[in-house]
């Protein structure tokens, strides 16, 4: 009798939007050990300065995944079985499946062999390998003596899924398999598949490889301007936070920058802070309602570029009333420009960079060559102290360029990085986020501030205050994420 076709779909990323270790992890010590439970979360705060210790080689490589494992030590396997049962109900009641990416397994399934194969430890993938009616899986295995957890690995596919190909997959034709999965660290393994379907991650590119790129809801800028949030985009600044911001985005923008420069001003000008409050919301919305009219046209346009670099964010049959969305943004433009005008704050400079942030949106739009790679630098550069310069009046002229550079360097790079490496110009496939984001800049900063700011101890605060919430909102997002997902399971 003729095998089937094989076909392997990777979990975590790709039939799950999550990691079903730390958040399977965390939801067992919430429900079993609840001091375990604050230690985890512990470790998790801590996790950017741990992950920048690991790529210093002070630490052992995923330190966090070894130490969140270890925290199961002394559990029963039968109620880990029982908290994996509970675990895959709320993944189902919670929307964590990627819908698209079931459907082609649905698909397959009726005529094809269908393999879970996962770095992340063996209870939930078994349970979500049930659920799928998957009967065969291929996951880290967590070590049991006596029916009780050690809080070790047996078996650990991080990294080495090659091994299985090997032992238990030799019998199958690769040439004729396919393959479904997100992650970079499995492109060796990926790339000896005859069919790869990549699912959200544009990063993950193969040379002479037919390659379908699968977009899930997983990405919220996926037909994120549709019928339920056409009605509020033709307000100013909510087209690029349906669209782009989301909430996440906009907690940051506003903690991030807003607040910041807020900060910024109170220490170093003699503006009342509600005054201050009030100059930096209004730069902000001028600058954005300007910024996202270049957004709308590089939406109308995403359908000339390459399906693997463009994300759909107008839902098809959506029609945008260009004339309100035009009307209303330049409505913001004036009245805002007539009060600066008012205050006696000379607008010149801050009206240059509005008027070349557009062109450069509109050209980055038309542009379908490698000279994308300048417009959209410069757009960065542009988004990142564009709605500071409405402010050179008011500094000093070298603070004033310290604050421009600082803008700059903790945001622009790295997505200028990440932007290279989709044309393929830089080959690298991956650029340790703490490095060139925080601790890098945190160093330029204070040898600048050094030289050309006397009183450095004001400014290292504020620069300071910048690296950390950066890093701080980023863990607390993961945590919320976490936390909802069990208060959920004890809710129901």
């Amino acid at each position: 009798m003729k095998k089937k076709d094989l076909v392997i779909y990777d979990v975590c990323g790709t039939i799950t939007k999550n990691n079903n270790t730390t958040l399977f992890i965390g939801f067992v010590l919430k429900n079993l050990n609840f001091s375990r439970f604050i230690l985890f979360l512990g470790m998790l705060i801590i996790s950017p300065i741990i992950c920048f210790l690991e790529n210093i080689n002070i630490l052992e490589r995923e330190f966090i995944r070894q130490k969140s494992i270890y925290l199961l030590k002394g559990f029963k396997e039968k109620d880990i079985q029982e908290l994996s049962k509970k675990y895959v109900e709320q993944l189902v009641k919670r929307n964590k499946f990627n819908k698209n990416v079931l459907l082609c397994l649905r698909k397959e399934q009726k005529l094809k062999k269908i393999i879970l194969v996962s770095a992340s430890i063996d209870p939930p993938i078994k349970e979500i390998a049930k659920f799928l009616n998957v009967k065969t899986h291929y996951s880290s295995l967590l070590e049991i003596k006596r029916g009780i957890y050690t809080g070790k690995l047996k078996e650990d596919l991080l990294g080495t899924k090659d091994k299985i190909r090997y032992s238990y997959l030799k019998e199958y034709n690769f040439k004729t398999a396919s393959i479904y999965s997100d992650n970079l660290e499995d492109k060796s393994f990926i790339q000896k598949f005859g069919k790869i379907n990549i699912i959200n991650n544009t990063d993950l590119k193969f040379d002479n490889a037919k390659v379908n790129y699968i977009f899930t809801e997983f990405d919220k800028s996926i037909n994120s301007i549709n019928k339920k949030t056409l009605k509020f985009i033709y307000f100013p600044t909510l087209y690029y936070i349906v669209s782009r911001f989301h909430k996440k985005g906009i907690i940051s923008l506003f903690i991030n920058e807003i607040f910041f420069i807020i900060i910024f001003l109170s220490f170093f000008t003699n503006l009342a802070i509600f005054k201050s409050i009030f100059f930096v919301s209004l730069s902000y919305l001028i600058f954005y309602s300007v910024y996202e009219i270049g957004g709308l046209f590089n939406d109308l346009k995403a359908n000339m570029e390459n399906i693997a670099t463009r994300t759909n964010r107008i839902s098809d049959g959506v029609k945008v009333n260009i004339f309100l969305f035009l009307a209303l943004r330049f409505f913001v433009l004036f009245f805002g420009l007539s009060y600066f005008l008012s205050e006696n704050i000379d607008v010149t400079i801050y009206l240059i960079i509005l008027f070349l942030t557009i062109i450069i949106y509109l050209s980055h739009s038309l542009i379908r060559s490698y000279y994308r790679i300048i417009t959209f630098t410069l757009l960065k550069i542009f988004r990142s102290i564009g709605p500071l310069v409405i402010f050179f009046g008011f500094l000093p002229i070298n603070l004033f360029y310290v604050l421009l550079f600082s803008f700059f360097i903790t945001d622009a790079p790295l997505r200028i990085f990440n932007y290279l490496k989709k044309f393929g110009v830089v080959k690298l496939n991956y650029m340790p986020e703490l490095e060139s984001k925080y601790f890098f800049p945190l160093i330029m900063m204070i040898l600048l501030s050094t030289f050309i700011y006397q009183e450095i101890y004001l400014l290292l605060i504020l620069i300071f205050y910048k690296i950390f919430i950066k890093l701080l909102t980023k863990v607390i997002y993961s945590l919320t994420s976490l936390i909802s997902f069990n208060y959920a399971i004890k809710s129901n």
